[in-house]
């Protein structure tokens, strides 16, 4: 089958490239093995160096004043120490400086004129850090001491404790260490050069041997091709035949290989009738294919069928397409005896098929039947656990097609309903409303869920409360069912709650009108007395009549929030706006606030904006009540000689008053109900035991009236900041 492909050069391509690559990973783990050692040679003497250093600064330097007070006779002799001690520790160490945790030099042997410099002030402050640093002395150090190779080594000093006091700087003479570590990485490398050659000897042998045994293989393989009982050929990237063996020329009717050598198999008329050729540029763009094929003979007429499989050839880097394999096998005789096979089996389901058509209609009969008994029992299953509700189903158009037996307790039996619409039992002013509830629940595809009143069967009504479901075909509902449950017991007690809170909030209104009038007139009395209208009064006097006049002015204060907290529920609140500047309204305020600050001895200050503020709309009155309301908290709940600042600013479109105070400051965890009415947070009884807790309700609705927004930040013992917006004109 043509000549095989020599694998000697590609054999010894092989072995270069491996022997190239012994030789790199040689190179690289000679130089990491010194690398390495070197690594060690250096951190096995940093750390004895590090050890060394704590002990003896420990016994010698022992106190940290030292390296603070280092100008005293006592910190110079326990520096001398010290190094006197390092010195006999380590005869290479040729010169040591220390350092204080400022960088500044206290002690040297080596340049005592530089102490009480700051040297080498980045080093210092690494070492400082806790990590012992070591490097090569710069040129210009190892030609002042007249050493050729020195390293210095920064060593943090602890003495004792959990961080660095100072820092020693110690100069080593290295010069054994690397003519020890040229030593080393000499070895090192005559290793692996003999390892190399070791190797290079043993992939030679190898190789030899590899190349004769795949020589032998090629020789196999070829006398397994050209004896094979199959049809083999294979064609290059263009599509011509390269090669073919005997059994391919018997099934293609060939007597030698020149008529199939050298031919195009994309020109072949009997490849393009069956669609081979396509095949064949399927394979050469890399995918593999594995077809039958049935042609007739050109001179025969003869129809016979060829199976084809076909694998990609790739060259030696696997990525490029070389050619096609391609084996064939006449599948004709297997094909005529399938055709025949099937022919009876096709012949032997129709009687199959005949005789069990009678059986299979029997059966389908029973699952019908055992079908609908399953249905029935399931429906009965569903009405006897849901027992406690009434359950129904009926048509699109109302008509009920299924109750459960609890319709009694509308004194209806089944039969009663049954057959009925729906309609008859709802009450007329209900209906539309349920109408509504269905059309909505069609909508948003959600349950049904409705309240309504159901006709008993004496003419009476009750509420029922109704929750269904409907399922549709084609867009159209085709069943409504659902759950029925009798909820009067829960309407009459609702009604009567109604009322009592009718009746209450119009016994407050009453008893609130009733007593401010009383109230005023006591409150214009007092205020007379003491301008002492009707004469002059002791002091005593009037502290007394001012703590009485105090008293009436908050319970009118109390009454008013407490019959506005009602207008609010029952939606009577009116606003009447109008354009102003909000400086305008804090002016009266701000009167009141800074005199209530005096008296309790708090610091108190109002800062204004720094150029007038823009209008906005707003009912006076309320927004004049919501400033009195967070300036008397802030008062309320800071204590003597604390501190209260007010301010008006414009923040995006919108006035922002603000007021911070250095009160109790409200808990975290109270702080989501703060605005919620007659709520007082825990701690605030101390600083004002009867306040009603409406305030801060009564201010949010104000604002958010006006389309504003209210908040606070508070920490709990260190103050609260309140504040609100309102939108610019």
């Amino acid at each position: 089958m043509g000549k095989i492909n020599s694998f000697q050069k590609r054999t010894l391509l092989i072995s270069a490239i491996v022997i190239l690559i012994v030789v790199a990973l040689g190179v690289a783990i000679s130089i990491l093995f010194s690398n390495t050692l070197e690594r060690f040679v250096w951190d096995t003497k940093i750390k004895n160096i590090k050890n060394m250093v704590q002990s003896q600064s420990l016994s010698h330097i022992g106190r940290p004043e030292y390296l603070a007070h280092w100008q005293t006779k006592e910190a110079e002799k326990a520096f001398q120490n010290f190094s006197g001690e390092m010195s006999e520790a380590y005869i290479t160490a040729v010169a040591k400086k220390i350092y204080n945790i400022d960088s500044i030099l206290v002690w040297s042997d080596r340049v005592p004129d530089r102490i009480g410099q700051v040297e080498e002030p980045q080093d210092a402050f690494e070492a400082l850090k806790g990590t012992v640093k070591y490097e090569r002395a710069e040129p210009e150090i190892e030609q002042e001491m007249g050493i050729k190779n020195l390293m210095e080594v920064y060593v943090p000093i602890y003495l004792g404790l959990e961080k660095p006091v100072g820092v020693v700087e110690i100069y080593f003479d290295i010069s054994e260490q690397l003519s020890f570590l040229r030593q080393m990485r000499l070895m090192v490398y005559c290793f692996v050069f003999l390892a190399i050659l070791l190797i290079f000897f043993i992939l030679h042998i190898t190789f030899r041997k590899q190349n004769e045994m795949i020589l032998r293989q090629g020789r196999d393989l070829v006398a397994l091709i050209e004896n094979a009982p199959i049809g083999i050929f294979t064609i290059d990237a263009n599509g011509v035949v390269a090669s073919v063996n005997p059994a391919m020329l018997k099934i293609a009717g060939f007597k030698n290989e020149k008529q199939f050598l050298g031919k195009n198999v994309f020109e072949n008329a009997i490849y393009k009738k069956t669609g081979l050729d396509k095949l064949f540029r399927k394979g050469l763009a890399g995918k593999p294919f594995d077809n039958e094929i049935e042609y007739f003979f050109p001179v025969s007429r003869k129809k016979c069928f060829r199976h084809y499989r076909a694998v990609p050839i790739f060259k030696h880097n696997e990525k490029i397409i070389d050619g096609l394999l391609v084996l064939v096998e006449d599948a004709t005789a297997r094909a005529e005896a399938e055709e025949k096979l099937m022919k009876y089996q096709g012949d032997l389901e129709a009687l199959v098929k005949e005789k069990t058509a009678g059986l299979e209609m029997e059966v389908k009969k029973h699952e019908q039947t055992a079908d609908s008994l399953r249905a029935s029992e399931e429906k009965y299953r569903t009405t006897i656990e849901n027992v406690a509700d009434v359950i129904y189903s009926m048509t699109p158009e109302g008509e009920i097609t299924f109750i459960s037996p609890n319709v009694s307790f509308l004194g209806y039996s089944e039969s009663d309903v049954v057959g009925r619409n729906m309609s008859e039992f709802i009450h007329p002013d209900d209906y539309k409303m349920v109408l509504d509830d269905l059309k909505r629940s069609i909508e948003t595809k959600i349950s049904i869920i409705s309240i309504f009143r159901l006709r008993k069967n004496d003419g009476n009504y009750l509420w029922v409360e109704e929750r269904g479901d409907f399922k549709m075909e084609n867009d159209k509902i085709v069943l409504l069912s659902g759950v029925l449950r009798d909820i009067s017991e829960r309407k009459v007690s609702e009604a009567k709650i109604k009322e009592l809170n009718q009746l209450k909030n119009k016994f407050i209104q009453i008893v609130g009108h009733q007593l401010r009038t009383p109230l005023n007139s006591m409150r214009w009395n007092l205020e007379s007395l003491l301008g002492e209208d009707l004469g002059g009064l002791k002091d005593a006097q009037k502290e007394f009549i001012r703590l009485v006049y105090d008293a009436d002015v908050e319970i009118i204060q109390r009454i008013h929030d407490m019959l506005t907290a009602m207008d609010i529920e029952e939606g009577r609140v009116v606003f009447e706006k109008e354009e102003i500047s909000l400086e305008s309204l804090w002016g009266s305020v701000m009167v009141e606030f800074l005199k209530k600050c005096k008296i309790k001895n708090l610091q108190c200050e109002y800062l204004p904006p720094a150029e007038p503020l823009p209008p906005v709309s707003v009912d006076t009155e309320k927004i004049r009540d919501v400033l009195e309301k967070l300036t008397d908290n802030a008062v309320i709940y800071t204590p003597p000689k604390g501190k209260i600042r007010a301010t008006f600013k414009v923040l995006d479109k919108k006035v922002r008053f603000e007021v911070t105070d250095s009160g109790i400051g409200i808990p975290a965890i109270e702080q989501s109900k703060i605005y919620n009415r007659f709520f007082r947070a825990t701690n605030a009884p101390a600083m004002k035991p009867d306040a009603s807790g409406l305030g801060l309700s009564i201010a949010k609705y104000f604002v958010e009236q006006h389309g504003g927004k209210i908040g606070f930040s508070s920490t709990e013992g260190k103050g609260s900041t309140f504040w609100f917006e309102l939108p610019i004109v």
